[in-house]
């Protein structure tokens, strides 16, 4: 695989990331579903759920009553593939109170994660095949 195909492909895994967080944050449950393959795996300390569906309905009810938002770092790429690709990237989570206009109210951030990616190339383009949520720092409450 060439050079060109191998930033390619990153680019679009990292176009999913992004997305990820950005659908998180403003809500946005049906776009975020959609960035999965159906068949995808989703797994964070709290739930693991198989298929897109499964997904969507987790995702929709995970954060009720809270804002969050996450700031990305870039994936590193484990490895990149024709068909597969996987990364690591890390994020800083913060959820608070929403105080109107896209604004959230926190006292620090909750958390920094680990988000292990595994991309797969569909018909319908680069999808998340498998996303596992794991927290590296976690802030005690005070």
């Amino acid at each position: 695989m060439s050079t060109q195909e191998v930033f390619s492909i990153e680019f679009e895994c990292s176009k999913l990331v992004i997305s990820y967080a950005y659908f998180t944050d403003n809500r946005l449950y049906e776009e975020q579903a959609n960035l999965f393959t159906e068949d995808a795996i989703y797994i964070n300390p709290f739930k693991r759920a198989e298929g897109k569906k499964a997904i969507r309905c987790y995702l929709e009810h995970k954060n009720a009553g809270n804002q969050i938002r996450h700031i990305c770092c870039p994936p590193f790429f484990e490895s990149v593939h024709t068909d597969q690709a996987i990364s690591v990237t890390y994020a800083t989570i913060f959820v608070g109170e929403d105080k109107g206009e896209g604004s959230i109210e926190v006292s620090g951030a909750d958390s920094v994660v680990e988000f292990h990616h595994i991309f797969q190339r569909t018909p319908a383009g680069w999808r998340i095949a498998q996303h596992t949520s794991r927290p590296v720092v976690v802030v005690k409450p005070q």
